[in-house]
């Protein structure tokens, strides 16, 4: 509640001001006082000249000093793409510039979805007609798209899930496999140790912005029997391939002569007209990785 008080006074030797306020003073030219309370006062000026006809003369008038109080709500950040409110209080009306990226920039409490970071300022009319100013700042932030894919790599002994990892981001990271396990390495390899369907998760725990992306896995465990028994009883007639991929199979005998070959092999060869005997298989999986064995076929 500063004010500023100018002397036009013409002539005059001596001056005395009384300030409304309970205080006084005898400054002769420009000087400020700060009323520490609001409300109406009456300053009034009295000049004394003993060399004039008049010798004195007086002037008052009264100031109106209004407590007004307005605020603004304070920075705030974004995610690109995102939106906010932002808020300014204690007015009867407002304007906000730029009106950039603003739903209504004569409200008081806009929706602000700046494409860039942008420092919004608010002129504020208060109810008894002060005009005040104040600003804030929406930061925007990069939002960072996740990428990345989940590489089977099969052998005879276990499947193991590369991850190959393309999200354009250097900060820290954490894996959540699904299973109760995490990682921080930028690509890891897992092996999952029970067969379900588990969901793969990238997080970012210093990242503002990301689209969270995951990748769903359905383990199966691989087996290959040892033994099968095609007799048509509905029971073990089939050489089945436990495995939820798909796999080319090659099945021949000692002599290395080929019985059977299929490059999706579906767990319907029963052994033809083969006796019983020792076999060998061959499967082949689709990163041309293979795997050996033999299987005794019983009738």
């Amino acid at each position: 509640f500063e004010v500023t008080l100018v002397n036009r006074s013409i002539e005059g030797e001596q001056f005395n001001w009384n300030l409304g306020d309970g205080t006084t003073s005898d400054e002769e030219s420009t000087f400020t006082h700060v009323y520490t309370t609001q409300g109406t006062y009456l300053i009034t000026l009295t000049a004394t000249d003993p060399n004039t006809c008049e010798v004195r003369d007086v002037v008052s008038k009264s100031i109106s000093i209004f407590g007004d109080a307005v605020t603004v709500s304070g920075d705030v950040a974004i995610c690109r793409g995102s939106s906010t409110r932002i808020s300014a209080f204690g007015g009867s009306s407002y304007e906000w510039r730029p009106r950039d990226g603003l739903n209504d920039p004569f409200s008081s409490r806009p929706i602000a979805s700046p494409v860039n970071t942008t420092n919004y300022k608010v002129l504020i009319t208060t109810p008894n007609g002060c005009l005040k100013e104040d600003s804030l700042v929406v930061t925007v932030n990069e939002t960072i798209e996740e990428s990345f894919e989940i590489v089977p790599r099969y052998s005879c002994d276990q499947f193991t899930y590369g991850i190959a990892n393309e999200t354009n981001y250097e900060g820290d990271i954490l894996w959540d496999f699904g299973d109760g396990t995490v990682s921080t390495e930028r690509n890891p390899t897992h092996t999952y140790e029970n067969p379900g369907t588990y969901t793969v998760n990238l997080l970012l725990p210093d990242a503002d912005c990301f689209v969270d992306e995951s990748r769903v896995i359905v383990h199966e465990d691989f087996f290959v029997p040892n033994v099968f028994t095609p007799n048509n009883d509905g029971v073990n007639d089939f050489f089945e391939v436990k495995t939820n991929i798909e796999v080319g199979m090659k099945v021949f005998n000692r002599a290395g002569y080929t019985h059977f070959e299929t490059d999706n092999y579906q767990n319907d060869w029963d052994g033809g007209n083969l006796p019983s005997g020792i076999y060998y298989y061959q499967l082949s999986f689709p990163d041309e990785e293979t795997c050996r064995g033999w299987v005794q076929l019983l009738r």
